[in-house]
């Protein structure tokens, strides 16, 4: 059985890049492929990264190992909306407004270029910006489809459900406000990112509705990984309409931004819930296997398959509008 390789090394393994790592796991498996994580780069393979080079320690080893003829292939997290990554997106966070960081991290990802065959764009939104700032490097599009094995959630009977709202991600002010602003009247559960994976799938199973919301307001693009993870364990999600669309808009309910909080509110009447988040799965079951975007992907960066001089191609992906089924 052919093999794929994994690396999260340069990610130190982190929880955090947990539902990533099962996406790209389970849906090669899914394609017949026996595919692994690994904690080390396999020598003379082609390896799957995460982008994360901010460490040169990492970034001497992919270098390293490339001379020795190993190849990789990079999935790219981060919005590229400026002079580096998430520039500008988000004011009075930690992390996410840390520009030296950002910057750090930008400059390595590119001082890594020359060694990666193809990078594989999570966003239909970040397409275009990357193609256009690197457009002699193969990039393709790799939707977060259906595969198997996602399901960790185990639900309990709607009567028996105690959490109002569940949010997990990271906690910037646009976002606290919102939870606050329901924390007054209703029981709001939260997860930071990297918490214990075992606390996050038992909230959810209490949890009623899902939220999922924007960094800030400049942030325009939804979190197709975090939409992902609610679809495919059948969790009921209320998502803040986003400028850009996504494939996976039309498997969850959206709000608009300027009414969020009472839509929220008006998610908790509906008495139906386990139903639709329980149709939809089924629906993006069926209507969106990953291994119809992943298999092709892989097969061509088998050895002997003329990988790195593919060129750009992408998927054309559109959803319909969902249907309004809570109105405020």
């Amino acid at each position: 059985m052919k093999r794929a390789y994994i690396y999260t090394t340069n990610h130190f393994h982190s929880v955090g890049v947990t539902d990533l790592v099962m996406l790209l796991r389970n849906g090669a498996r899914d394609c017949g492929y026996d595919a692994v994580t690994s904690d080390r780069v396999e020598p003379g393979e082609w390896n799957i990264l995460i982008e994360g080079f901010d460490n040169p320690a990492h970034r001497k080893i992919i270098r390293d190992e490339w001379r020795l003829g190993t190849r990789f292939i990079c999935v790219c997290t981060e919005a590229l909306n400026g002079r580096y990554f998430n520039d500008g997106l988000v004011d009075g966070h930690f992390h996410y407004s840390a520009q030296g960081y950002w910057q750090k991290r930008y400059e390595g990802f590119k001082e890594m270029l020359p060694f990666i065959d193809e990078l594989w764009i999570l966003s239909e939104s970040q397409i275009e910006p990357y193609r256009a700032a690197f457009p002699d490097k193969p990039i393709s599009l790799l939707p977060h489809g259906w595969v198997s094995g996602m399901a960790q959630v185990e639900h309990r009977p709607e009567s028996e459900k105690d959490i109002d709202f569940f949010f997990s991600g990271a906690l910037t002010p646009y976002r606290l406000a919102i939870l606050e602003n329901l924390h007054a009247r209703y029981r709001v559960a939260y997860s930071p990112p990297g918490g214990a994976d075992y606390l996050r799938m038992d909230l959810l199973a209490r949890t009623r509705v899902c939220l999922s919301m924007p960094l800030s307001p400049r942030n325009h693009a939804p979190s197709v990984s975090r939409m992902h993870f609610h679809i495919q364990n059948s969790n009921f999600v209320l998502q803040h309409r986003y400028e850009h669309s996504c494939a996976l808009d039309t498997y969850v309910l959206q709000a608009p931004a300027e009414n969020y909080v009472d839509w929220a509110v008006a998610a908790l009447k509906v008495e139906n819930r386990r139903e639709i988040a329980r149709a939809s799965y089924e629906r993006f079951r069926l209507e969106m296997p990953m291994t119809r975007w992943l298999a092709p992907l892989l097969e061509r960066n088998e050895p002997g398959s003329g990988a790195g001089v593919a060129g750009n191609s992408s998927t054309a992906l559109r959803g319909n509008s969902v249907a309004q089924c809570v109105t405020p």
